[in-house]
């Protein structure tokens, strides 16, 4: 699957993911490989903000390369290692992270309320059994008192 937009590009191959950026000139592109479940926003902000570290470090002396080269750029180095892990870097996935861990605490709660209120339930029932047999048993005891006169 390939996804185009302009200056993006996203390619979907067995589970993974290669996003590419062009700067705005058209000259000089970047691309991230990620799995699936990273978030694509994320990737194309990360790839947006290595571009313009990259500008602003070599400017355009890549140019005078005519094969391929290792340019160092330590500032989108590191970059590439702060976007390993998103919350890291996005306020919006730790937020994700929170809910979901919420979500589970909130899911495990609402179970032992569940199981709490199976528990009451039978409480009630044994309650009502209970006041049921103390009825009985009362009437059964006046019964047995009637035959039985104090002098």
């Amino acid at each position: 699957m390939c996804i185009r937009d302009r200056s993006t590009w996203g390619v979907q191959h067995e589970g993974y993911l290669a996003y590419i950026q062009m700067n705005e000139n058209g000259d000089l592109g970047a691309f991230v490989f990620c799995d699936a479940e990273y978030p694509r926003r994320l990737a194309f902000a990360l790839i947006k903000k290595a571009l313009e570290e990259y500008n602003a470090t070599v400017r355009d002396n890549w140019k005078k390369f005519k094969s391929d080269e290792n340019i160092p750029c330590p500032a989108a180095r590191k970059l590439f290692l702060d976007y390993q892990d998103p919350k890291k870097v996005d306020a919006l996935s730790a937020a994700q992270e929170n809910v979901e861990r919420t979500q589970v605490i909130m899911h495990d709660n609402i179970q032992k309320l569940l199981a709490r209120n199976e528990d009451i339930d039978q409480l009630v029932q044994k309650s009502k059994d209970f006041s049921l047999q103390s009825k009985v048993f009362y009437k059964n005891s006046k019964k047995m008192n009637k035959c039985c006169t104090l002098f």
